[in-house]
């Protein structure tokens, strides 16, 4: 099989990729051997964070803080949050004025010490002692004299006490604070307020601008609303990824799960390798269960390619990938 993805140290490893190997080989193949996923349209926390991502690479540049804005600095953030919304039609009528909201709220006062980057894009070789692969990511944002890397999560829940006990475990900050060298992080979460499924009921005739503004300074509703209650909605956790734990780390978790990707990509590169042949299947390529029972999970969660493997879409009714990896620029792909 030839690969969509040119392979380990040429197409690189981002955690992304990671990621999706660790869901499942098959879908792992599927998508960056065969370059196919399925068709589907974007969640809205998804949009929300990629327009919300948005605005901050444009904003956080500058000198002033959202807090000092003025009109007219506002009028160009909205001007932002409209084009980038351009891109997603099915965007509902909420997201871009809970975004412009969110930004007055936002803390970015991170900034005010020393100039920092935004979306700065990385690739260095590494070694895990077996293989020589590329590892590739792209940093939110980059303070190089406080020597800090920022990361930024839209996320639609968000638990406070579960990003403190498990943060030091966080796969995507080990690969960055090693590939950069900047050890101290800032875990930005932001969650969404106007997607989520327990709110304040919006009128049947009442305009999105009104409704969102209500979720931000209206009446008190559990945690609404945004503006007097931020605790709820913004979290900006600091950590420091030491880096003799970061190398044992990347021993005990990162560079075995490379090495097992090395693997599969070894074996499906064969020439007479057939994703749809069953004696092909082992313990490097596998497709693990779509359903399963886990007494510890109570939230429903639907795998990657989960109508195919349901049955419901063929290969042949998968679409191709644009771009493998979609998070970075081209020159780096």
């Amino acid at each position: 099989m030839i690969w969509k993805w040119s392979g380990p140290l040429k197409g690189g490893i981002t955690q992304s990729l990671i990621n999706k190997y660790l869901v499942d080989p098959y879908s792992f193949v599927v998508y960056y051997g065969l370059g196919l996923e399925e068709p589907r349209t974007l969640e809205p926390n998804l949009i929300w964070g990629n327009v919300f991502h948005k605005v901050l690479e444009t904003f956080l540049p500058e000198q002033k803080c959202f807090q000092e804005f003025s009109v007219d600095d506002w009028h160009r953030v909205m001007h932002i949050i409209d084009e980038e919304l351009k891109y997603y039609p099915e965007a509902d009528s909420c997201c871009k004025h809970s975004i412009w909201h969110m930004c007055h709220y936002y803390n970015d006062s991170y900034k005010v010490s020393e100039e920092l980057t935004t979306e700065i894009e990385f690739q260095i070789p590494h070694d895990t002692g077996t293989n020589k692969v590329s590892l590739m990511g792209k940093v939110d944002v980059q303070l190089a004299v406080s020597k800090k890397i920022i990361d930024h999560k839209c996320k639609g829940f968000h638990d406070r006490a579960s990003l403190r006990q498990e943060i030091s475990k966080d796969l995507q900050m080990r690969v960055y604070t090693h590939a950069t060298g900047y050890y101290d992080v800032i875990y930005d979460i932001i969650k969404i307020p106007d997607t989520q499924k327990i709110k304040p009921p919006r009128g049947t005739y009442e305009r999105a601008s009104s409704y969102v503004a209500d979720l931000y300074t209206g009446k008190d509703w559990g945690d609404f609303p945004v503006a007097r209650k931020t605790f709820a909605w913004l979290d900006q956790l600091s950590k420091r990824f030491e880096p003799e734990e970061t190398l044992i780390y990347f021993k005990r978790t990162i560079n075995p799960i490379i090495d097992s990707i090395c693997e599969l990509f070894e074996y499906c590169s064969g020439d007479g390798f057939d994703i749809e042949n069953p004696d092909h299947y082992n313990r490097v390529f596998f497709e693990k269960p779509v359903r399963h029972f886990d007494a510890g999970t109570t939230a429903k969660y639907k795998p990657d390619l989960y109508e195919h493997r349901t049955g419901k879409l063929s290969l042949s009714d998968l679409k191709p990938v644009d771009k493998i990896f979609k998070e970075l620029s081209n020159n780096v792909e």
